[in-house]
């Protein structure tokens, strides 16, 4: 495991927890791992599964020592989605729970300065798609897949999965996937542009590093500025993002980190 600091666990209460919790704070030097520990039940999205994410994902963003954020699984696959085995409350919403938990977690990782991986093992199913998918990268082991299964299951999207696909394949692609229930292999989503790169299984750790160090390695107003951009360049008019850009730009030209880099170009050129 790559990184210059020892792994180390952050927790929320201060009581002693185990590798038994449903996801797990880890650190790598300046990079935090994020690793979905519930093998058992394929990562599924239980209760405290959805809690400690939460969690796991608002310390990361708090934390000024990290630069760049990967979420992994433990186990044989990403998430199989919601949990369809969990017992609920008679009382329970389901739509009240994605309001009040998982779509501010998610848009935590879309909305943070620092940029998220995703690395995807086995098989990434409905709201684990869009965990997914909500990462700025996102990278597949070549036995990887997506399964939007919502619709054969009566349900509705979520976890902004039907966003996602329609900004990156179109309506008509978007709506046969969602309602076709088939898997969407691992060669198919990068055909797609659903991942950035299809790795072997066991490279997909090591891969996942090298990414978000060469990220970690840049300086930090670059990585921001870029996310950002991106991030709001399906939902701004070309000329409201390139005001945008101009406002991010004119305060990377004032920062320090572009004086240096500019300085060090100069002293490079012959």
């Amino acid at each position: 495991m790559s990184g210059k600091g020892a792994q180390s666990t952050h927790h929320n209460d201060g009581a002693d927890r185990t590798a038994h919790d449903d996801v797990l704070l880890l650190t790598e030097g300046d990079l935090s791992i994020i690793r979905l520990n519930r093998p058992h039940a394929r990562n599924a999205f239980g209760a405290r599964f959805r809690h400690q994410l939460a969690d796991a994902v608002n310390r990361a963003n708090d934390d000024a020592d990290t630069r760049v954020v990967i979420i992994e699984a433990a186990g044989a696959g990403f998430s199989a989605g919601a949990d369809l085995l969990e017992d609920l409350p008679e009382d329970f919403d389901a739509g009240r729970e994605i309001e009040e938990r998982i779509k501010p977690t998610f848009m935590a990782i879309m909305n943070a300065p620092k940029p998220y991986i995703a690395a995807v093992n086995g098989g990434a199913v409905g709201v684990g798609c869009g965990l997914a998918m909500a990462c700025d990268l996102t990278l597949m082991a070549s036995d990887g897949f997506f399964l939007f299964a919502f619709a054969g299951l009566g349900l509705a999207p979520d976890g902004g999965t039907s966003w996602h696909l329609v900004r990156q394949i179109g309506r008509k692609r978007a709506f046969d996937i969602l309602t076709g229930g088939q898997r969407i292999t691992a060669q198919e989503c990068h055909a797609l542009g659903l991942v950035n790169a299809v790795v072997a299984p066991d490279e997909l750790s090591k891969a996942a590093r090298e990414r978000a160090r060469n990220l970690a390695d840049k300086p930090w107003r670059g990585v921001a500025f870029a996310k950002q951009a991106v991030g709001q360049a399906a939902l701004l008019s070309v000329g409201d993002l390139m005001s945008l850009e101009a406002r991010l730009q004119s305060e990377a030209f004032a920062s320090e980190e572009f004086r240096a880099a500019a300085q060090a170009f100069r002293s490079a050129r012959p």
